[in-house]
C-alpha cells in the first residue's frame, strides 16, 4: 500500500508538472495493467484536466486583477492630484464661516442703517411738523396780510377823499359885522368873512351857493339883546329847512343851529329873519359857517 501511495503521488506530480494524456492512453491499453491502477489513472487524468482548467481560470483572474490594479492605480493618481485642490468639506467650512461673518457684520450694518434711517425719519418728521407749523403761520400771516391790505386800501381811499377834499375844499366862516335891527323877512348878511375857501359864500348877499353836490354841515349862532327874542330861519332855495329862536330874558341870549344838508350844485343856503322886529348883537357873537363833508 505504501508503494501504491508513493506511485500515486509521483504520478500526480508528473501530471501536474507535465500533463500528457497520450501516456495515460498507452497505459490504459497495457494488458499488464491492474484494473485498480487503471481506475486511478483515469481519475487522475480527469483531475489533471480540471487542474488545467483551474490554471487557465487563475491566469485569467490574474490578468483581470492586474487590469483592475492598473485602473485603481490610475484612480489613485488622479485622486492624489485632486487632493491638492480644496476639498468640498473645506469649501463648506469656508461658506459656513462667510455666512457667520455675514450674520455678524451684516446684522451690524443693518442695525447701523436702521438707526441711521430712524434718525433720518425723525428728522423728516420734524421737518414735516415745521412745515405744518410754517403753513399755519403762513396762513395766519396771509390773513394778517389781507387785513393790512384792506386797511391800506381804506387808508388810500380816505387819503384820496381827503386829497379830493383838499383840492376842492369848500368851507366858509363869517361873523355878523354890525348889530342888526331886523324889521321884516330880510337875509342876514355876515360881512366879516374869515374863511371862504372855494368862494362859495357871498358876504354881500349872505348866501352860500353849493359849487358841487355833496353832504354839507351848516351852522349858525345868533345872539339876541336882553329882553328881546330873535326868530330866524335856515333857508334852502327859498324854503324853510330849520327854525331857530333866542330866548327872552334879562341877559343876552344865544341860539345855535347845527344842520346837515345834502345839496346839489347851485343850491342856495342862507339865514333869514322872521316874525316881529328884533335886534341881533354882532361883535363876534353871531356867525354863519359851513363846509363840504363828502361828495
Amino acid at each position: 500500500m505504501k508503494i501504491s501511495a508513493l506511485f500515486v503521488l509521483l504520478f500526480v506530480k508528473l501530471t501536474i508538472s507535465n500533463p500528457d494524456h497520450s501516456k495515460v492512453k498507452r497505459l490504459s491499453n497495457d494488458g499488464k495493467s491492474n484494473p485498480l491502477t487503471w481506475f486511478i489513472l483515469q481519475q487522475f487524468s480527469a483531475l489533471g484536466n480540471k487542474l488545467e482548467k483551474l490554471r487557465e481560470v487563475i491566469d485569467e483572474n490574474r490578468k483581470n486583477a492586474d487590469t483592475k490594479v492598473s485602473v485603481l492605480q490610475d484612480k489613485l493618481e488622479k485622486l492624489g492630484s485632486n487632493l491638492e485642490t480644496p476639498k468640498p468639506q473645506d469649501n463648506d467650512n469656508k461658506l459656513i464661516k462667510q455666512i457667520e461673518d455675514f450674520k455678524k457684520n451684516g446684522l451690524k450694518k443693518i442695525e447701523t442703517i436702521a438707526a441711521k434711517n430712524g434718525k433720518e425719519l425723525d428728522s423728516f418728521r420734524k421737518e414735516i411738523d415745521a412745515i405744518k407749523n410754517g403753513m399755519v403761520k403762513k396762513a395766519n400771516f396771509r390773513q394778517l396780510e389781507n387785513r393790512v391790505r384792506t386797511i391800506q386800501q381804506n387808508v388810500q381811499q380816505m387819503q384820496s377823499q381827503m386829497a379830493n377834499s383838499r383840492r376842492s375844499s369848500i368851507v366858509f366862516f363869517a361873523f355878523l359885522k354890525n348889530d342888526l335891527y331886523a324889521v321884516g323877512s330880510e337875509v342876514l348878511k355876515f360881512a366879516d368873512v374869515r374863511i371862504n375857501k372855494g368862494g362859495a359864500f357871498n358876504p354881500s348877499t349872505g348866501v352860500f351857493t353849493a359849487p358841487k353836490q355833496g353832504n354839507y354841515q351848516m351852522s349858525c349862532t345868533i345872539m339876541g339883546f336882553a329882553g328881546h327874542e330873535f326868530f330866524y330861519l335856515v333857508m334852502k332855495n327859498g324854503s324853510v329847512y330849520s327854525y331857530g329862536t333866542t330866548s327872552s330874558g334879562g341877559h343876552f341870549n344865544t341860539e345855535t343851529s347845527l344842520i346837515l344838508m345834502n345839496l346839489r350844485k347851485g343850491d342856495r343856503v342862507y339865514i333869514q329873519h322872521r316874525h316881529i322886529a328884533s335886534r341881533v348883537h354882532a361883535n363876534k357873537n353871531s356867525y354863519f359857517s359851513g363846509y363840504l363833508i363828502s361828495v
